[in-house]
């Protein structure tokens, strides 16, 4: 992966937007440098937390508790801006992805940060505008686009400020997880865990095998707890033969038993049917002849029925005829009950007429006296026009005075506020003279709390670099006391384990002498005397007691050589951490540093340029309140200075309006004095009162001419309606009459037809014709009956036999029981024949199943035992699949890391992978050796020996090695940049010229270098690639120069 552009937006201590286009510097060796705090190292912190929300330290390690993702917002930033981080980087699939994360914003001091929104952080694949939302969602994709989780980005892509000996220090089970976080080989190890999954299935297949076998022979042969090993499955498969052909045999003979059986009951059944069908018709016989006999008994009432039907018909076929003449005689009495109530409503109408023609004739009358309303009416409108626009004059005129009176009063004012102005001014220019002055010492102050913030900051580093010596020095004391304690334990160990040795030898010596004979050659010396036998005693140890010792010793051993390289390591770093804080004070304290009493002396210092920062500070903030007040001063005085000259603008300004207003004064006067002349000395209340009075009489008049013309126009279309209602049904009644006397000769013809005597006979015969439908189903049911039961007898009497006894069955039954009980022995002998053919059928089936997998497990767990032994590390090398594979890869790194380590020491130094003590260890395996082929005695050292320089260079090594094979061995593992935090001060120059030619050389092809430093010799050769940090003044944040060129050749 490679990154392109950074943006910062008030992040640490940059406020304002700070862009970082590292695309310019692809393919070269960059710096960083600038002031002290100024945030160099923030860039690259701004890198790791759009990443992976973090910053470079890993959690638990020093400089990450000096830097907390609470603290990444600028604290000078005002609350409610947001303060966020964008990077543009190329993932591994080659297409390019921004990422953006904002900080926590603080609500308030000591308050916990704010929540943060799933918008906050996203990730948008610029190809296809893409957005992936949410802070788990983001560092999973990111770790997918550029192959390293946070840790392993930070092993490959940078070396920390005071981390660069970390993977260099690191022991073989630390080294492992580094290397299994970088190139993933954790899988490796699930290999071994699958095998060993697959070997355990196996084996449990094997034992199920064996242990289906026995539990089929048990309940085939009727055992219990048997065993029956595989190896005689044949033996099993012939015996499960024999029992199955003998049960076959019996099974057929059962089977023609039952057969014969089962036929002598259907013999049986069926002359018993016989039988009981002779009864059966007998039994109907009987029913039927009763039946009929029942509804013969029947036939004169239902002879009466089919009479009374007939009547009823009748009367039905009639009745339309009587119900026609019934409604309209009842229709002929409604209308003429309607005609008599029209006749009374028509002569109530023409008297209504009449009376609204007398009110419109009145109505009429008062159209004079309206016409002289409208004409007065008229007349008043044109006076109360002329006496609005008086009133609308006078009020202009009110209104000028009105503004007259506001204008002097505003001038007055006017006045005062300039002669106020003024002595504002003079004030001012005093006081901004004075505040000059004291901010002129502003330079010198900063100067001073500068240079006193630097000591300070120094002197709290050298207290906290003692109190870290001292730490140190007590952890080489207690390294040192387990040492003693493991050398006397792993001595110990070892004289037990000689002892229990020597009598383990004595009691073999013991036991070959109990068989010697006298005259035999001895198995061990082979003489034929033995004057001088071994003595038999009881305290000879076993076999497992003389391993266990051994073993043992072998562990007090190792704890003793770990406790031995954990007190060379820690002694080695308290030896290089004293040497730093000794410089350190005498630099600071101007004495050599002491034995006791450092830390005190350190803190009285400390304290006493802490109160002289505090007085600089008060008094440069002195300064910087006044420099920012000479421009507010400035600000007011020119503020003065025109509100002076508005104010006498705006003076001249009134004095024009106002002799502008007293001109047209006098000419609002005059035409109100004209609009008034023409009024006849009456008011416009008296004008308005006479108005409504007239226009009130004429709306009288207008009600009363509306009322009269409706009420007449409303009688004339009742009288109207009256006498159409009148003519219509007198209509009506004629044309009803003659329909009823039409209806009433149809009504006497079908009397007479129906053979009945008057209309009342008719009446007394109609029944509804629910009743008649009732009648006549119940005579037709009655019928249906009658041939029914003649039907079911005529039948019945032909079933009849010649001899019409009926028959008995109790000799059948009991015949039946007999064959029953019997059929159903021999069914249930032959089903528990046909279940032990059918166990003895399934038993072989499966007997010939575990035959041909059992082989097949068995030979599937022998390959698998071999390859569990080969992967987990219990082959003759004993070292587990993924450590080799780990070594593999690290040998790799370490031919790498020599390239680059050989040129920095001139050939003297180089790494070694160790190999002994390997074998048979999981914690070991992938420590390393220091080769100095400048060494005439020992040539091999631990790398806890070298010095700083030595321990740098080592470092530095290691770190570009574990680069380039990263970036050899490709995958989506890549990483084109490289970033150095410091480091380079404790090289001597030669070392220094070195490094630098390796640093020149790696940055071939795409890689980019950038080295965060403040010295000057490097500074020298890449002054033209630069990214130069400028710290800002209070409140603006920190600003960077970016200088792009070709560097100075090396």
């Amino acid at each position: 992966m490679t990154i392109k552009t950074l943006k910062m937006v008030r992040f640490g201590p940059y406020i304002k937007e700070t862009v970082v286009d590292f695309e310019q510097f692809t393919g070269k060796v960059f710096l960083v440098s600038g002031d002290t705090g100024a945030g160099k190292t923030t860039i690259f912190d701004a890198v790791c937390y759009a990443l992976y929300s973090a910053f470079w330290a890993p959690p638990g390690e020093p400089s990450a508790s000096l830097r907390k993702n609470d603290t990444l917002r600028n604290q000078d930033s005002v609350k409610g801006d947001k303060s966020y981080v964008e990077l543009l980087f190329t993932g591994v699939d080659g297409r390019d992805y921004l990422v953006h994360r904002d900080t926590r914003a603080l609500r308030a001091v000591g308050d916990k940060p704010a929540a943060m929104t799933k918008d906050s952080v996203n990730l948008t694949d610029l190809s296809d505008k893409t957005v992936t939302k949410g802070a788990r969602e983001v560092n999973s994709r990111v770790e997918a686009l550029t192959g390293f989780d946070r840790e392993s980005f930070i092993r490959v892509s940078i070396l920390p400020q005071g981390e660069f000996d970390k993977f260099l220090n690191q022991n073989s089970a630390e080294r492992r997880e580094t290397l299994r976080n970088i190139f993933g080989t954790e899988l490796y190890e699930s290999y071994a865990d699958v095998v060993q999954s697959w070997l355990k299935t196996a084996g449990k297949q094997a034992d199920r095998a064996s242990d289906a076998c026995s539990a089929l022979m048990n309940r085939t042969f009727e055992t219990v707890g048997e065993k029956y090993p595989l190896c005689d499955c044949d033996e099993y498969a012939a015996r499960i033969d024999e029992l199955e052909s003998s049960c076959a045999e019996r099974k057929n003979t059962a089977e023609e038993e039952f057969n014969s059986t089962n036929e002598k009951l259907r013999q049986n059944s069926a002359m018993r049917s016989a039988a009981e069908s002779v009864n059966k018709a007998l039994s109907a016989w009987e029913e039927a002849k009763a039946k009929m006999e029942q509804l013969d008994s029947r036939r004169e009432e239902f002879d009466g029925k089919r009479e009374q039907l007939k009547r009823y018909e009748l009367a039905a076929e009639a009745a339309p005829a009587l119900e026609a003449r019934n409604k309209l005689s009842n229709s002929l009495t409604g209308i003429r009950s309607r005609l008599a109530a029209a006749v009374a409503e028509e002569k109530q109408a023409a008297e209504e007429l009449a009376a609204a023609e007398a009110r419109q004739e009145q109505a009429n009358s008062l159209a004079p006296e309206r016409e002289q309303l409208t004409a007065d009416i008229s007349r008043l409108d044109d006076l109360l026009k002329k006496s609005g626009e008086a009133d609308e004059a006078e009020k202009k005129m009110r209104a000028t005075e009105q503004e007259i009176s506001s204008i002097q009063e505003e001038m007055t004012s006017n006045q005062a506020k300039q002669e106020h102005c003024q002595k504002k001014q003079e004030e001012l220019s005093g006081l901004l003279e004075d505040t000059k002055q004291e901010a002129s010492r502003a330079d010198a102050e900063e100067a001073e709390l500068n240079a006193k913030s630097s000591l300070f900051e120094r002197l709290r580093q050298l207290s906290e670099g003692i109190e870290e010596l001292s730490k140190l020095q007590k952890a080489a004391d207690t390294a040192r006391n387990v040492l003693a304690r493991k050398s006397e334990a792993a001595d110990n160990a070892a004289l037990e384990f000689s002892g229990l040795q020597a009598k383990y030898y004595a009691g073999e010596a013991a036991r070959l002498a109990k068989k010697l004979e006298k005259g035999a050659k001895c198995p061990v010396c082979g003489s034929t005397e033995h004057p001088f036998p071994a003595a038999w005693t009881d305290e000879i140890p076993s076999q497992q007691q003389l391993d266990k010792a051994e073993a043992d010793s072998a562990k007090a051993a190792r704890a003793k050589s770990d406790a031995e390289r954990d007190l060379a390591e820690r002694e080695g770093s308290l030896t290089a951490h004293r040497a730093n804080v000794s410089r350190d004070y005498l630099s600071l304290m101007g004495v050599e540093f002491p034995e006791n009493g450092a830390a005190e002396a350190v803190s009285e210092k400390t304290e006493a340029v802490g109160k002289q920062l505090d007085e600089a500070s008060i008094r440069l903030e002195g300064c910087q309140w006044a420099q920012l007040r000479i421009e507010s001063l400035e600000k007011q005085l020119s503020a003065q200075k025109e509100i002076q000259d508005s104010l006498a603008e705006r003076q001249e300004k009134l004095k024009n309006e106002a002799s502008a207003l007293q001109s047209r004064h006098a000419a609002e006067e005059a035409t109100l004095n004209e609009k008034r002349a023409g009024l006849e000395g009456r008011d416009m209340d008296r004008l308005r009162r006479d108005k409504a009075d007239k226009i009130a009489r004429g709306s009288e008049i207008d009600s009363m001419m509306k009322a009269a013309a409706d009420k007449l126009a409303a009688a004339s279309r009742n009288a109207a309606s009256s006498a159409s209602l009148r003519s219509t049904l007198e209509g009506d009644i004629e044309r009803t009459q003659k329909e009823f006397s039409e209806a009433e000769e149809t009504l006497c013809m079908q009397i007479s037809r129906c053979g009945f005597a008057d209309e009342q006979e008719l009446a007394a015969n109609y029944v509804r014709i629910s009743a008649l439908q009732s009648l006549r189903a119940e005579i037709s049911e009655h019928d249906k009956s009658v041939s029914a039961a003649r039907a079911r007898l005529d039948e019945c009497e032909q079933r009849l036999p010649e001899d019409r006894t009926p028959r008995s069955t109790e000799e059948f039954d009991q015949a039946e029981k007999v064959l029953s009980d019997e059929l159903e022995e021999r069914k249930q002998r032959l089903m528990k024949l046909g279940t032990e053919l059918d166990r003895y059928a399934s038993a072989a089936r499966e007997l010939s199943n575990i035959i041909s997998a059992s082989g097949e497990s068995l030979r599937t767990y022998a390959v698998l035992e071999k390859l569990e032994r080969a992967i987990c590390g219990k082959g003759a090398e004993r070292i587990a699949f993924e450590t080799f594979i780990q070594m593999r890869m690290f040998k790799g790194v370490l031919q790498r890391a020599n390239d680059r380590l050989k040129v920095m020491s001139g050939g003297r130094y180089e790494f070694e992978l160790r190999t002994q003590n390997v074998r048979g260890n999981a914690s070991e395996g992938l420590d390393i050796n220091m080769i100095d082929n400048n060494s005439s005695r020992t040539r091999r050292r631990d790398v806890s020996t070298l010095s700083g320089g030595e321990r740098f260079m080592a470092s530095f090594a290691l770190a570009i090695g574990l680069s380039d094979y990263t970036l050899q061995r490709g995958g989506n593992k890549q990483s084109d940049m490289l970033f150095v935090d410091e480091g380079f001060s404790s090289l001597d120059s030669s070392t220094f010229e070195m490094a630098l030619n390796v640093i020149q050389g790696i940055s071939a092809g795409r890689r980019m270098i950038g080295l965060v430093t403040h010295i000057d010799g490097i500074k020298q050769y890449f002054r033209e690639s630069q990214i130069y940090v400028h710290k800002g003044k209070a409140g603006e944040g920190s600003a960077i120069e970016v200088k792009c060129g070709v560097h100075k050749n090396m």
